[in-house]
C-alpha cells in the first residue's frame, strides 16, 4: 500500500486547486472572446482533468518506484510513463474525433498544470531574490 506524507497530498491538493482556478479564468475568458467557446471550455476541463489525473498517477507511480530495487523501478517508471503518454494521446485524438469538444482547448487543458507549476515556481524566485 501506498502512503504519501500529508505534506506532499496538500502540496498536490494546492497545485490541483490552482490549475482548476487557472482553468476556470481561462474558460470565462474564452467564453467572452471566442465564438466556440462551449466546445472550447469542454475541451478545456477535459484536458485539465486529464492532467491532473496523470500528475496524481506520476506521484503514485514514484512513489511506488522509490521502494523498489533500480532495475524493476526503471522499468515500473517507464512503463508508468508510456501508460500516461497513451492516455494523453488517446484523449486528444478522441477529441479530435468528437464533436463535442475543440482540440485547442483540450491541449489548452493539458498545459494548464505545467503553467501554475512554473508560474508559481518563478514567482518563488522573483519574490525570494528581490528581498
Amino acid at each position: 500500500m501506498i502512503f504519501l506524507r500529508k505534506d506532499i497530498l496538500k502540496f498536490q491538493f494546492k497545485l490541483s486547486m490552482q490549475t482548476i482556478m487557472l482553468a476556470i479564468a481561462v474558460s470565462i475568458m474564452v467564453f467572452f472572446f471566442t465564438n466556440s467557446g462551449k466546445k472550447m471550455i469542454l475541451g478545456i476541463f477535459l484536458g485539465t482533468f486529464i492532467s491532473l489525473l496523470n500528475f496524481r498517477q506520476m506521484a503514485l507511480g514514484f512513489e511506488k518506484a522509490v521502494r523498489m530495487e533500480e532495475t524493476r523501478a526503471k522499468r515500473y517508471a517507464i512503463i508508468q510513463y508510456m501508460i500516461r503518454f497513451f492516455i494523453v494521446g488517446a484523449v486528444l485524438v478522441l477529441s479530435a474525433r468528437s464533436p463535442y469538444v475543440n482540440v485547442p482547448g483540450v491541449v489548452i487543458g493539458l498545459f494548464l498544470l505545467k503553467v501554475v507549476i512554473l508560474g508559481s515556481n518563478f514567482l518563488k524566485f522573483i519574490f525570494r531574490n528581490s528581498i
